[in-house]
């Protein structure tokens, strides 16, 4: 017991000496403390609210129009040998119209320090913490906490390295028996996500990502969940996914247009064959200055999915095959230093061999839908004005 108090004792010690040296250097050097006070005003359209969930007939779209409100309000502080400290809290408010049931409540406490060593290194650490609330639905509230460290090597020959480690554990506040996917589980993540970039010449530019990842979700009672896994209710779920994504770029029009394109190759693998999947994805975007405060943003996706061990009707030997669209554009004009509009569109679209022949006696899964969603953002940036 004396150990701990000894070492909570230096630990306190240590941070009092660190906070009062950052303090005493932010009252050296100015500007160094910095508020963060902004709003968010966004109203969507979403065609279809409910999607990705496991089912065995087809899901009737549920469409809405609605409000989300966001406010943010922490400080950022500037500490010796090149290192801040960021800290903020978010309130979010999702407001819909029809679907009420996803009414909700988000709140975000989030911590980031990061700093630089030298010319060539830059190092951060995010920690965030997320509450939802669902205000007519009180069995989906759930919280998630994410820690994540971040490190970005830029050699002078024009190539940059990233590495990032990160840990996600969500939690339910009462979990339910009865859920329908296991996005409603408790569960655990790990990732470690590799990049390496390089230009070539001065307009084209090589890009390769890796992501390596494990997700364990919690053993669940829900006898639909473990009919469709194979697992008993005693068991937990665990994948493990392997995404590795090579692009290339090329900048045009005096640096204001940057085209790229790539294929994506992603493999899950789980002690549940039925969630045993292969894909693969052919990717662009477009990243287009317009002028100097407008901006816009094109992304697209296609690709295969395949289970090679889900059958997807019991009158035919055949797997599950999806088809995949993905489509996004934003864009962002900065009106002035402290308020900006953004507009986007998102398409996503899956179309799946599950479909062909449904069957509400022997169709095992069902997986073909289209969702459209419209947004358009107010941002403010209310710390310009303290």
């Amino acid at each position: 017991m004396s150990v701990l108090k000894r070492t909570l004792t230096w630990v306190t010690l240590l941070a009092g000496i660190w906070g009062n040296t950052g303090v005493l250097w932010a009252q050296k050097t100015s500007p160094v403390f910095q508020w963060i006070t902004r709003a968010h005003i966004a109203a969507i359209y979403n065609d279809n609210l409910v999607i990705g969930t496991e089912s065995r007939t087809p899901l009737p779209p549920l469409d809405d129009r609605y409000l989300n409100y966001t406010v943010d309000v922490g400080f950022r502080l500037a500490l010796p040998f090149s290192q801040y400290l960021t800290a903020m809290y978010s309130y979010n408010k999702e407001d819909e119209q029809q679907v009420t049931f996803l009414r909700r409540v988000d709140q975000v406490f989030y911590g980031e320090w990061w700093g630089q060593l030298g010319r060539f290194l830059r190092y951060q650490v995010v920690a965030r913490y997320q509450s939802f609330d669902f205000v007519e639905l009180s069995e989906l509230n759930f919280n998630q906490f994410s820690l994540k460290g971040y490190t970005v090597w830029q050699i002078p020959n024009g190539m940059q390295i990233h590495l990032d480690v990160s840990r996600e554990q969500k939690r339910f506040v009462r979990p339910s028996n009865n859920v329908t996917g296991y996005s409603l589980v408790d569960a655990s993540e790990n990732r470690v996500n590799m990049r390496w970039r390089k230009w070539v010449t001065h307009h084209w530019q090589i890009d390769f990502r890796l992501l390596v990842g494990a997700i364990a979700y919690a053993p669940t009672k829900s006898v639909f969940l473990n009919n469709l896994s194979g697992l008993s209710p005693v068991q937990q779920r665990k994948d493990k996914r392997l995404i590795f994504h090579p692009r290339i770029g090329r900048l045009l029009w005096n640096d204001a247009l940057y085209l790229s394109g790539g294929i994506q190759v992603e493999q899950n693998h789980s002690n549940s064959n039925y969630y045993d999947f292969a894909g693969v994805q052919v990717t662009g975007d477009v990243a287009w200055s317009l002028a100097t405060h407008h901006f816009l943003a094109v992304e697209g996706a296609y690709g295969v999915y395949r289970y090679p061990r889900r059958r997807f009707d019991s009158r035919y030997r055949n797997t599950k095959e999806d088809f995949r669209l993905s489509f996004s554009v934003t864009y962002q004009w900065e009106m002035t230093a402290y308020l900006e509009l953004e507009f986007n569109y998102q398409l996503l679209q899956n179309n799946s061999n599950d479909s062909i022949d449904y069957n509400p006696f022997t169709t095992l899964t069902y997986s073909t839908f289209q969702q459209n969603m419209f947004k358009a953002t107010v941002h403010v940036d209310l710390g310009r004005f303290l």
